[in-house]
């Protein structure tokens, strides 16, 4: 697949139908200029699609992190069943070109977490 919101975005569509069985149709829509990708559902199966880490928003969102090498947002609505990815490659870089946060994670051990 060429690595393009055009190109990722019918075969995730017709991944989610054909493949997994986890949508009985996808329809989608494309905006480069706005880096956006919105996924409309029909048929959504699994339990509560707007639920997190559900296998369907969650695939498509890593399906176009893969291929555009980018960070996604995903954002998700009901009545109708809408994924709205939206992809840019400088979010969360760091200067070595690794993704990552603008902080460090607080991290505690038990010794601290007594103290």
């Amino acid at each position: 697949v060429e690595a393009t919101p055009h190109a990722v975005a019918p075969v995730l569509a017709d991944a989610l139908v054909e493949l997994f069985e986890l949508a009985d149709g996808v329809d989608h829509d494309v905006d480069t200029e706005t880096n956006r990708v919105t996924f409309e559902i029909a048929g959504a199966g699994l339990g509560d699609p707007t639920g997190i880490d559900h296998p369907i928003p969650s695939f498509l969102a890593v399906g176009l992190a893969r291929t555009l090498d980018a960070t996604v947002r995903v954002e998700v609505r009901d009545d109708p069943l809408t994924v709205t990815c939206r992809y840019d490659s400088n979010w969360s870089r760091s200067a070595d070109g690794t993704t990552g946060t603008d902080t460090e994670p607080e991290r505690r051990d038990e010794a601290s977490a007594s103290t």
